[in-house]
């Protein structure tokens, strides 16, 4: 195992030592501290703070409003969130917690996730940066993502597959890849820029292994060598965990033309699409059904729109209503994706005749409706029903992105009840388009 502790499993990543200042009890403290981002019980940035000042400790309290400084020495909380001041000027939101004063000792939790630490306002030539969970076996090698203007390289970490069999075993937390990423052409480039790609990495990065996984711990080096740009934390990570997704360790070789129509299309629409893969992803790894159907729902519905360009068609006069679930699968069917229930989805196709649902669309939201608007004469789906609907659900998705990036080639299809590695099948669409 690396003797680097941030690529061990719930192990802290070191970020640096300073000297701080923060309120407390509405006085500035200045003290030592030292900044870890903890990954267990999750990844959240700290300052761990030593040799508070001992008169801190003794002095009554004058005015009113907490926190108050016991002469007990017990440990105290701050209302928070207050302000703490790094050496180098920036100020980030944080919250103080866990004084224990008969030690001098604190813990400072960032309320921000992630924070920038660190602004010079110097122009940025490369992104370096740590990769938290990323659960999908396509990237047990380095690959280069390029997509205008960016070119991104990613590699596994030493001992992946050795820190893999320890997640496995703990669901936690760790540093899986590192990466840089810089302008193709060599040019600086702005933090907002910076922003806007890393974003943009969480979600792609995400998509593929079907779980929340984030960039972490950047560090933006400027043309001088110099660090200029440091940002600490990360989004929302999921405890690690091999999920169901279309990507097929097999299809490692497609990653590159992959992101870079998903940069097209993100630089496009970044809000929607954000929505769309979070849905997603929450989707995926939520292990409640109803959570699931309920976020598929939103997203078919989300993403049908963003295709047609239009919201639900309104009806003529004289013609019925379409329905929501009708809408959907005509854009399925636009898309070259069958909306017809599939016969592996045993327990839904039974659950249609029942019902007489006419694909699986309608069947979706039929689901949906009977969970969010309660229906005492209705009798609820099976278990088996219901998984076959959020699986469905995430096929259609899956499909719907993979056409919105223009992707030809073979993917996981998650209707297979059971997958190994290779057992993938054409997009639907790929022999309908000739060359």
């Amino acid at each position: 195992m690396a003797t680097d502790s941030a690529f061990e499993t719930n192990q802290f990543i070191f970020l640096g030592e300073m000297k701080v200042e923060f309120v407390l009890d509405g006085r500035w403290v200045s003290a030592q501290a030292k900044a870890v981002e903890k990954l267990f019980p999750r990844p959240k940035v700290v300052f761990e703070v030593s040799g508070v000042p001992r008169e801190l400790q003794c002095t009554e309290k004058t005015h009113p409003g907490p926190p108050q400084i016991s002469v007990r020495r017990a440990p105290i909380t701050s209302d928070g969130p207050e302000k703490l001041r790094l050496e180098y000027g920036v100020e980030v939101e944080v919250v103080p917690t866990s004084w224990i004063f008969i030690q001098q000792d604190a813990t400072i939790h960032l309320a921000r996730r992630p924070s920038v630490v660190l602004r010079s306002g110097d122009p940025i030539a490369n992104l370096q940066f740590k990769i938290l969970n990323f659960s999908n076996s396509v990237l047990y090698w380095p690959i280069v993502l390029e997509a205008a203007p960016w070119m991104v390289k990613i590699e596994p970490v030493p001992n992946l597959i050795g820190l893999e069999r320890d997640l496995h075993s703990n669901s936690g937390y760790a540093v899986t890849h590192t990466g840089i990423a810089e302008r193709e052409d060599g040019q600086g480039f702005t933090q907002e820029e910076a922003q806007a790609l890393l974003n943009g990495l969480d979600n792609f990065l995400s998509f593929i292994c079907g779980s929340s996984s984030a960039v972490t711990d950047v560090t933006g080096v400027g043309t001088d060598g110099n660090e200029v740009w440091k940002r600490w934390g990360s989004h929302h990570v999921a405890p690690w965990a091999r999920r169901r997704t279309w990507a097929d360790d097999t299809v490692w070789s497609s990653l590159p033309d992959i992101f870079r129509n998903f940069w097209q299309e993100y630089s496009k629409s970044n809000e929607d699409l954000e929505r769309v893969l979070g849905w997603y992803v929450y989707s995926n790894q939520s292990e409640a059904l109803d959570v699931s159907i309920i976020f598929n729902h939103a997203v078919l519905e989300l993403l049908t729109y963003i295709t047609a360009g239009q919201k639900q068609p309104k009806k003529k006069t004289g013609e019925p209503k379409k329905k929501t679930g009708d809408w959907i699968a005509d854009n399925l069917r636009n898309e070259g994706i069958d909306p017809q229930i599939p016969p592996s989805c045993r327990s839904l196709s039974t659950l249609a005749k029942q019902r007489s649902l006419r694909h699986g669309p309608h069947a979706l939201v039929d689901i949906r409706n009977s969970m969010i608007h309660p229906n005492p004469t209705f009798c609820h789906p099976s278990i088996d029903a219901s998984h076959d609907a959020k699986q469905l659900g995430l096929w259609y998705i899956e499909l719907m992105l993979l056409k919105r990036f223009h992707y030809m080639g073979e993917y996981a299809s998650r209707l297979t009840p059971v997958h190994r590695s290779g057992d993938t099948e054409p997009v639907p669409w790929a022999g309908s388009i000739t060359t």
